[in-house]
């Protein structure tokens, strides 16, 4: 796989998006803001913002809460969801991804190391090595390419 590949979250509701790997980062992460959690204390509501930047509403079973390290090396405590993901090519399997606001990132989805680990090796100089935004139904046009 390379630095960057297309994927979609279809429990969630989410169209393919670019996603950046990153071998450094342990846990995944997906972009969300008004971050909740529900009464019962097992679900967790969030809004995602869209390619066309239409804020998108989102809701997920809580895995667990757990205390992450952002690039900086500060620590913060994030709710951590598990949602089937969809590549090109077929491929689709649960992964697991930290909620946090990463508006001012290029990409919404970070892939962290524990979910490619052993499931691919990552090209850092090559991306969308497992296919294109074509491969998806129903594709658009999107603004990062």
């Amino acid at each position: 796989m390379g630095r960057l590949e297309w994927l979609s979250l279809p429990a969630l509701r989410l169209s393919p998006w670019l996603a950046k790997t990153d071998t450094g980062a342990r846990t995944s992460c997906l972009h969300a803001t008004d971050v909740s959690l529900d009464a019962d204390g097992k679900t967790v509501h969030f809004v995602t913002t869209g390619d066309d930047g239409q804020a998108l509403p989102c809701r997920a079973k809580l895995s667990r809460i757990k205390s992450i390290r952002n690039s900086s090396g500060v620590a913060s405590q994030r709710f951590i969801i598990s949602t089937k993901v969809e590549l090109p090519g077929g491929l689709h399997f649960d992964m697991e991804f930290s909620l946090a606001d990463r508006r001012h990132m290029k990409c919404p989805i970070l892939l962290g190391r524990r979910a490619l680990a052993g499931h691919f090796l990552v090209d850092p100089q090559s991306q969308l090595l497992l296919g294109s935004f074509s491969s998806f139904p129903h594709p658009t046009t999107h603004p990062l390419l």
